[in-house]
């Protein structure tokens, strides 16, 4: 059950089922550190710590800007209320998804802060434990018939739900053995119809590619994008 806790221009929405309490302090990367709570963490446009969570572990996300833009606004973004910050949209997605019965992290709780005319927002989550990311595993070996028709059936799943990812890469989907699960849903939505289903696919093809020209030791050729298209039945 979600509970809201406000404190003048910062909200904090969290799982009450799940976290017994929530304070701003849990979205900062050095109160885990101090506990000796941080597993790891992942590097990348959006940095994330792997965190030791009261139930499960969990991902801690600091939302940030990409592009030219990073330099010049970091983690902040315009806005006027919390409520419609990404952080908060991110979980209210999730939330929707998990009441569908769709392979996707717990979310936990979101903070958004709001100071001038920006906002500064991040997220806990679910860490998917014992699974690894198709790119992972594609650097090791190739896919296997069983698991391009899992990630197949599972995008279709998605898209007769009318989830339009924006950002379907080879980093965002993970295995666990034949199951399959779809991560990092920043500036995703609901959507109707079709039209928007190609782009998601071409997207996804785009990333296997990059991934082969920057290692061509990749185990991935056109084929296994095929076969899980295939398997889609899209």
């Amino acid at each position: 059950m979600a509970s809201v806790k406000r404190d003048g221009d910062r909200v904090i929405i969290f799982d009450s089922s799940i976290l017994s309490e929530c304070t701003k302090e849990m979205f900062d990367p050095s109160w885990w550190e101090k506990r000796g709570d941080i597993l790891g963490h992942s590097s990348g446009r959006g940095k994330a710590w792997f965190v030791r969570g009261e139930r499960f572990p969990m991902v801690l996300r600091r939302y940030r800007r990409g592009g030219m833009m990073a330099r010049l606004l970091g983690d902040r973004f315009l806005g006027v209320f919390p409520e419609s910050s990404r952080a908060f949209l991110e979980y209210a997605l999730l939330e929707r998804m998990i009441s569908l019965g769709l392979p996707v992290p717990m979310p936990v709780a979101a903070i958004a802060e709001k100071k001038g005319l920006f906002i500064r927002c991040s997220m806990l989550e679910e860490r998917i434990e014992d699974s690894r990311s198709v790119a992972e595993i594609i650097a090791e070996r190739a896919l296997s018939a069983e698991e391009t028709d899992a990630i197949g059936m599972t995008i279709r799943r998605f898209m007769d739900a009318g989830v339009y990812h924006s950002d379907l890469n080879i980093r965002n989907i993970l295995l666990r053995g034949t199951e399959v699960f779809i991560i990092d849903f920043d500036k995703c939505a609901l959507r109707r119809g079709d039209g928007w289903k190609k782009s998601v696919w071409e997207r996804l093809q785009r990333s296997f590619r990059k991934e082969k020209t920057l290692s061509p030791q990749v185990f991935y050729q056109d084929s296994d994008f095929d076969a899980i298209r295939k398997a889609s039945g899209i």
